[in-house]
């Protein structure tokens, strides 16, 4: 049983020492369409407006761990009726090496979401595609389907647009 843990841990940290790996950091607005006929509970907000910000870690040119926060207004008819904040973890692929100007990703989170003084698991799966701005530089367009489950199912869905830049060019 040890060496089985022991050579997990050694590929884990062999991707992590990989000369190829990449790490980038990422700023961005996000909104937040639910979709109220499909929730399990009543909840008055018709759309929510935040920021986010994330970190992801390229182990090779196609797959990477990442790590998002983000913190969202729910509104309704215009006004502030809530807030929610997002702290979540998972995985990408890009289908497209690192060196092409248009990159389309698939992957998803999951996490702790803080909404209305309760605590929900979230479950995010998303797609888009990045477009190089340069060598450091990068445009995010994606979109995500978030679902929240505590007291029922909530969910909705989560465009958003971020810039990267690559940490290790600094």
């Amino acid at each position: 049983m040890a060496i089985r843990y022991s050579l997990i841990l050694g590929l884990f940290f062999g991707l992590l020492n990989s000369n190829r790996a990449q790490n980038y950091s990422q700023g961005g607005v996000q909104l937040f369409v639910p979709t109220p006929a499909l929730n399990t509970f009543t909840f008055s907000a018709n759309l929510g407006i935040g920021f986010f910000g994330s970190n992801r870690y390229f182990f090779n040119d196609n797959i990477s761990l990442k790590v998002d926060a983000g913190y969202t207004l729910l509104l309704n008819d215009g006004e502030i009726r809530n807030q929610m904040v997002d702290l979540q973890a998972g995985a990408e692929y890009c289908f497209r090496p690192e060196g092409y100007i248009l990159r389309p990703y698939a992957g998803g989170t999951m996490g702790l979401i803080l909404m209305g003084g309760s605590a929900y698991f979230g479950l995010r799966p998303q797609a888009g595609v990045l477009v190089e701005l340069g060598e450091t530089v990068l445009l995010d367009l994606g979109i995500g389907h978030q679902l929240m489950f505590g007291r029922g199912i909530y969910h909705g869905f989560s465009p958003k647009l971020g810039i990267i830049m690559n940490l290790n060019s600094f």
